[in-house]
């Protein structure tokens, strides 16, 4: 292979093989797990979880009657002596004229259980695993091939269907812990977090992609031209490279062009879905106070929601490095992808195992009482 010894060949073909089929013999191991675990849950224990989603609720408010949010604003009270939580809920309120004979009316969002099902969280995890699992064996297969090398030197859409498919459940699953329970909230970061990892293929493909000599355009061959090459340098804000043949953009630069364009799409998405779940983990936190009992389950539930974000950052580490190796020469670009396979492979199984290990000591120490007066 370009660039790597006969040895080093081999070294990898092993490494790979070893690690693919460690990877799916961890995560043959965790569904077991789960699986056990799920069967062991007694219904309406904290593992399952119950989602909702906000509707309007109307009611007439006469003069003498308490409404419904002060009836809230009262519970919210007694239930948290030390005032931490503000409890408001968004009301809209029409203005009674006793004159007209008309009521006085409020409207005000509610949360409305979204489904008499809860999910255990367990089985959750044990989708995640399968796929995960399912993934790795097809790696392991392809890695007993002679040219195994081959399958992982150029970008692998296998291994972004697994993390599409597997991470959104991870998020949700953090979601979840941290008491986001809307059922359209969580459809929301499902789906960012789907676009933000499938947007690692055509990342893979731009910087594979930038290493192959500039595509000779047919309409230029045979008369002469080169074309009419524009310095790009600064890049077009409205159209980005051109495609058309009299104004030819170089390979490099609508590579260059697209791998940014995807990497700062999915840099948003991860920013925005984390910095929700971070935040999320802060009003836990604070909210907290009011309940009686250890403090033991802070530590686990940080590791679920921080550990994640770490292990799921360095996701996106690995792209950019990538990409820092074309920009100095280090290496082609399918010894560089090949190198990535290791990576993610690794953060892969270091990220469901420790969220498998952080859920259950997590869960383990809840629920804890309820303080009161």
């Amino acid at each position: 292979m370009e660039t790597i010894s006969e040895h080093h060949v081999s070294t990898l073909r092993w490494v790979l093989r070893l690690l693919s089929f460690g990877a799916m013999l961890v995560h043959v191991a965790l569904c077991i797990f789960c699986i056990i675990k799920s069967f062991n849950t007694p219904g309406g224990s904290p593992h399952y979880f119950s989602f909702y989603r906000a509707r309007v609720s109307g009611e007439r408010v006469a003069a003498s009657q308490v409404s419904f949010v002060d009836k809230m604003l009262e519970a919210a009270g007694l239930a948290c002596p030390l005032a931490v939580s503000h409890v408001q809920l968004l009301s809209l309120e029409t203005t009674g004229d006793a004159a007209l004979g008309l009521d006085k009316v409020r409207q005000t969002w509610i949360a409305d259980k979204y489904s008499d099902a809860s999910v255990n969280g367990f089985w959750v995890l044990v989708v995640v695993f399968a796929v995960s699992a399912a993934a790795q064996g097809v790696f392991w297969f392809s890695t007993l091939e002679e040219k195994a090398l081959e399958t992982f030197r150029q970008p692998v859409l296998l291994r972004w269907i697994e993390y599409a498919t597997t991470s959104p459940l991870q998020v949700v699953l953090v979601a979840s812990c941290v008491m986001l329970r809307d059922v359209h909230t969580l459809l929301l970061l499902g789906a960012a977090q789907f676009s933000c990892v499938l947007l690692g293929y055509p990342l893979e493909y731009a910087v594979a992609s930038a290493d192959l000599e500039d595509p000779v355009d047919p309409l230029l061959m045979g008369n002469g031209q080169d074309g009419f090459p524009i310095d790009l340098a600064v890049g077009k804000v409205v159209s980005g490279p051109p495609l058309d043949a009299r104004f030819m953009a170089s390979h490099e630069q609508k590579t260059r062009t697209s791998w940014c364009v995807c990497f700062l799409a999915s840099l948003v998405l991860h920013v925005l879905i984390w910095g929700i779940l971070l935040d999320q983990l802060h009003s836990v936190e604070k909210e907290s106070s009011c309940h009686a009992g250890s403090d033991s389950w802070r530590g686990p539930l940080r590791a679920v929601v921080v550990g994640q974000c770490v292990l799921f950052s360095c996701f996106a580490v690995v792209p950019l490095t990538e990409r820092v190796g074309y920009w100095i020469g280090e290496g082609d670009a399918g010894v560089r992808l090949l190198y990535c396979s290791l990576a993610y492979s690794v953060l892969s199984v270091v990220a469901k195992s420790m969220l498998a290990a952080s859920y259950v000591a997590f869960m383990e120490l809840f629920p804890f009482a309820t303080r009161v007066g």
